[in-house]
């Protein structure tokens, strides 16, 4: 039997669905409350209907609003400052050994370039370290 034109267009929307899961939230002073929510599906951003994974990056990533709202199954709600949030990115990242804030297959033109400005100021950082601690006066 055909589809119809109704069912033909949830088939394709529903092609790039994936369930998007939060396993566990990392201790950081801005996740403090949320340590509880373990392995719960992600189905809202700032209200809108979360697709799949990368869908939810790049939300997050162009994120203008004041908070960072995600809906999780349970009518639970996470809510997080926009720029306190993206501040403590590179923190958390450290503390916890995590090389990227998003995978090789999410990453955007805009995290790249944000990734390689933070390299960079980490590598200024260091090497402004060393030359302080190597310097000293010839008389």
């Amino acid at each position: 039997m055909a589809q119809s034109v109704d069912e033909q267009s949830v088939v394709v929307q529903s092609i790039d669905k994936k369930i998007v899961v939060v396993s566990q939230v990392l201790v950081a002073d801005i996740n403090i409350g949320y340590e509880d929510v373990v392995n719960n599906q992600v189905l809202t951003f700032n209200g809108m209907p979360v697709k799949n994974l990368k869908n939810l990056a790049s939300m997050v990533e162009n994120c203008d609003d004041e908070y960072l709202k995600f809906g999780l199954e349970y009518n639970q709600m996470v809510v997080l400052q926009t720029k306190t949030a993206k501040a403590a990115t590179l923190d958390i990242l450290t503390t916890h050994c995590i090389s990227s804030s998003v995978s090789d297959d999410l990453k955007t033109k805009e995290n790249t370039l944000e990734e390689v400005h933070s390299m960079a100021n980490d590598l200024r950082d260091t090497i402004l370290e060393k030359v302080e601690d190597s310097c000293f006066i010839i008389l």
